[in-house]
């Protein structure tokens, strides 16, 4: 099985690499590409990586527009729905209450609660 079969496999299972952090972290550009190829019905596998990826690191910038593009990507092609964008501003929200101090998930609050395409937020999101 070659490198690319391999990092397929790992995106198709959503099962995190067994590498360093910074590893993981210079994969994003890779995997971005990767997904874009393969171009799974659902991006969920790969949401819950992030998810997951950002525990031991929840302020590194390049994850987070990783995070961004992928929604953007997937909401483009139908793949994100309605629940997904509500399950990932409670994990937001999840977020802020860990860490207030979050610059990177205030920025994907306002994305989701005001900037999206189909938002549906307020004057009285803005706090």
């Amino acid at each position: 099985m070659n490198s690319l079969e391999r990092t397929s496999n790992h995106i198709k299972s959503g099962k995190l690499p067994s590498t360093s952090s910074r590893a993981v972290v210079n994969s994003r550009h890779h995997r971005l590409l990767l997904l874009t190829h393969i171009s799974p019905s659902s991006p969920i596998k790969e949401i819950e990586y992030i998810h997951t990826s950002l525990l031991p690191d929840p302020k590194n910038y390049h994850t987070w527009a990783y995070l961004h593009w992928l929604y953007s990507h997937f909401s483009t092609l139908g793949r994100i729905t309605e629940e997904n964008w509500k399950r990932e501003q409670e994990w937001c929200d999840e977020m802020l209450r860990v860490d207030g101090r979050n610059n990177s998930a205030w920025g994907w609050r306002w994305f989701l609660r005001l900037g999206r395409p189909g938002a549906e937020g307020g004057e009285d999101e803005i706090v």
